[in-house]
Formats: C-alpha cells, structure tokens, sequence
C-alpha cells in the first residue's frame, strides 16, 4: 500500500478528524481512507446491513417465568441425538 502525506491540516480540521474518528471508533487513518474512497467512487455497497426494528417491542419483554418455561423447552433442543449423527 502506498503512503500519502497531507500537509496544511489547520488545527480545527486536525480536531475535528480526530474527534470523528473517536466518535466512529477507528483510526485517523482508516476514516480518511474512507472519506477519500467515498469521495471518489471507491467505496463498495454495503450489503445485508439493513436494520430491522420490528421485533423490538418484544425485546426485554419476558417474565421471569416466561423465561424459565422457553429455556427448559429449549433444553430439549441442545442435546444430540447420536443416531442421527451415525
């Protein structure tokens, strides 16, 4: 990969960049790579990062009985049957 330096970065832009890329959780550099490959046409689609919020009434929502009665039906579900697996 190839290594570019930019010079005449002000201060404000400087803080600024930082500031984004903390807020974004990555590195100066990886943020300003982004900028740039956006900026050009570089960047590819993201696929299959689509979020859904229709089940989210129902997050959160279980009883402390509701809870027992779904993970002891569950239970059934975790244990192997070797002779399938023959």
């Amino acid at each position: 990969m190839k290594t570019l330096t930019i010079r005449g970065i002000d201060q404000k832009l400087s803080e600024t960049i930082k500031e984004t890329a903390k807020a974004e959780s990555m590195s100066v550099n990886q943020l300003v790579v982004n900028i740039l490959k956006k900026y050009f046409g570089h960047s590819k689609k993201r696929q299959f990062t689509k979020k859904y919020h229709d089940l989210d009434d129902l997050f959160g929502n279980w009883s402390e009985e509701e809870y027992k009665t779904i993970t002891k039906e569950l239970e059934g579900q975790n244990q192997i049957d070797w002779e399938l697996w023959q």
